[in-house]
C-alpha cells in the first residue's frame, strides 16, 4: 500500500516546508514532482519479488 499524492503533500511535504519556514505552493509542487519522479510513481510498490 502506498500513499496518495494529496496525502504526501498534506502530511509530509507541507508540514516540513512550514517547519523550515520555506512554504510556498511552488515548493510543494516541486517536491511532489521530484518524489513522483524518483519513485517511478510508486511502481516499486507493485514488485512481486519483494523488497530489500
Amino acid at each position: 500500500m502506498g500513499i496518495a499524492a494529496s496525502e504526501l503533500c498534506r502530511y509530509v511535504i507541507r508540514p516540513t516546508l512550514l517547519y523550515l519556514g520555506r512554504h510556498s505552493a511552488t515548493a510543494e509542487s516541486l517536491l511532489l514532482g521530484i518524489a513522483a519522479s524518483q519513485s517511478a510513481l510508486g511502481s516499486a510498490l507493485h514488485d512481486r519479488r519483494g523488497h530489500g
